[in-house]
């Protein structure tokens, strides 16, 4: 089964996101984790925590 991708993640670069449990979107973001928790912990919504690395640097799991 093919994911799909969520798009325009560079406008996240340098913060943390929540992504859906699907996978397939964003439902809140910012610039501290604690910031990030506090907005979804208010929405009681379910979700995956993930730090959008710098626009300018590579990555390699």
């Amino acid at each position: 089964m093919k994911r799909k991708r969520i798009a325009n993640m560079a406008k996240y670069a340098n913060e943390w996101v929540a992504i859906d449990r699907s996978k397939s979107r964003v439902i809140a973001h910012g610039s501290s984790f604690n910031k990030l928790w506090n907005e979804l912990k208010q929405k009681a919504k379910k979700a995956t925590f993930y730090k959008v690395p710098p626009a300018d640097t590579a990555y390699s799991p």
